[in-house]
């Protein structure tokens, strides 16, 4: 195409004889598309960085033809691409919610100051309103929540266009553990107020209920725990949200923000970070769903399936974090899993199959109407609230859920729990480090198989 092809260096159309060659090929193409001399007059690449703030999802180079050509005794384009600039000293890459961006190291923020202007000026979108999308967002505002500072860590600092008020995550918290609470309702109104940013982020959290239940039929589990995983490379952000479909209503919600390991290594952290690490985080969420709910997760009867949106979060992502973490052993009851997306397009039987939550939701005819989601997209808390909207609808109309997905060489333990650090079974407990271990984590935080889209 048009697009594509702008900017395009010339050269020789011949292909490499090896994949180390090709690469090579595809680092200096890379290099040339990423330049103060391509950008000045590319304005397909202008666009696409002003968008992305810098920031080029892979699977959008890998439509230029000029790459196709380089690359095209591969079979597995977007991998050559990601070799290509994992080499390159001119470029960054990044990996969030299944998705691999490529960015200039050093920005051009003079040259994207004067691009965004323009766009503004002819009426179109800016990305200085938006938030950038090598993080997976999809148009969150300026001033919403920054997930990763809540972490621990902000790789933009001063740069970033979200919210780094840690009053502001602590009502944000409080308010989804307790929807429709006056109290954690009247303390997010007033941080956003003193804040002064968009009045939308003070809209009170909301429990999911069932409308009726004429359709219900009998189900193969009894209690649903919706999980939505948030985070590039290690997990940041751990919420759930069990449901009860015996008696169809919301029984508990359990949040932590999760500190990751390498991510931040050798990061000055944020000190009034709530963030602990991932084995704390299961359990503490081990603990939790023992006392508040009275539910083993190691009893194989205990009628619980976790319910997500793709198999990127139980079957690549607490693997690999487990591993970066240090752990030896997989949780158990992390072995099967239902994929709602599985589900929705088995029961609601279309010639377009749904790809996400919001493609669910707006199917459903479950978004606001404005066409957005209910919360921030992209945050774990209120994903899992869209997720169970889902959830609801579809026990609603007579849907028997079943397991989609899981891992055969895993098996349940009936081991007895206890939410005391001492009595942690071992599998948990932080392990010292192996020969060879830190090769297993490096290959795992660069792992380039395929992921599920968020």
């Amino acid at each position: 195409s048009a697009a594509s092809a702008a900017g395009e260096r010339g050269g020789s159309s011949d292909t490499q004889p090896s994949r180390e060659s090709a690469v090579r090929e595809m680092m200096r193409q890379l290099e040339w598309y990423f330049s103060n001399n391509n950008l000045d007059g590319d304005k397909f690449m202008q666009r696409a960085l002003v968008m992305g703030d810098g920031y080029l999802e892979v699977g959008v180079l890998s439509t230029f033809t000029r790459v196709q050509l380089i690359a095209r005794r591969f079979p597995d384009i977007d991998k050559v691409v990601m070799e290509a600039a994992a080499k390159s000293e001119f470029l960054d890459t990044f990996f969030d919610s299944g998705r691999f961006y490529i960015a200039r190291k050093r920005p051009f923020a003079a040259r994207e100051a004067g691009i965004a202007s323009q766009l503004r000026a002819r009426g179109e979108r800016s990305a200085a309103a938006k938030v950038p999308s090598r993080r997976g967002s999809t148009g969150e505002e300026r001033g919403g929540p920054c997930k990763y500072f809540y972490a621990g860590y902000c790789d933009r600092g001063k740069r970033c266009p979200l919210n780094h008020s840690m009053e502001f995550a602590r009502a944000l918290e409080e308010n989804w553990l307790e929807p429709e609470s006056p109290f954690g309702a009247r303390m997010l109104r007033e941080v956003v107020a003193q804040l002064r940013i968009n009045p939308k982020f003070a809209t009170p959290a909301r429990r999911v209920v069932s409308e009726y239940q004429a359709k219900l039929k009998q189900q193969n589990f009894k209690y649903f725990a919706v999980l939505d995983l948030e985070g590039r490379d290690e997990i940041i952000e751990f919420p759930v949200l069990v449901f009860d479909a015996s008696t169809m209503t919301e029984v508990g919600r359990f949040h932590r923000w999760v500190r990751p390991v390498e991510l931040f290594r050798k990061k000055q952290v944020n000190p009034q970070s709530r963030a602990i690490p991932f084995v704390e985080v299961l359990q503490d969420f081990e603990g939790w769903m023992s006392e508040e709910l009275n539910i083993d997760l190691h009893d194989p009867a205990n009628e619980l399936t976790f319910v997500t949106c793709g198999d990127w979060d139980l079957k690549t992502q607490v693997p690999k974090q487990m591993l970066i973490s240090g752990a030896r052993q997989l949780p158990a009851y992390f072995s099967s899993w239902i994929n709602i997306k599985t589900s929705f397009n088995s029961f609601y039987r279309s010639s377009r199959p749904v790809s996400g939550m919001k493609g669910m939701l707006k199917r459903l005819n479950l978004l606001n109407p404005d066409g957005t989601v209910e919360g921030v997209h992209h945050i774990g808390m209120d994903d899992v609230h869209n997720i169970t909207r889902v959830l609801v609808h579809m026990l609603e109309d007579g849907f028997v859920f079943q397991t989609t997905s899981s891992r055969k060489s895993a098996t349940r333990s009936s081991r007895p729990r206890s939410t005391r650090p001492s009595e942690r079974p071992d599998a948990y407990q932080r392990q010292p480090p192996d020969p060879g271990h830190q090769r297993q984590v490096n290959a795992a935080i660069n792992s380039t198989q395929s992921l599920d889209p968020p």
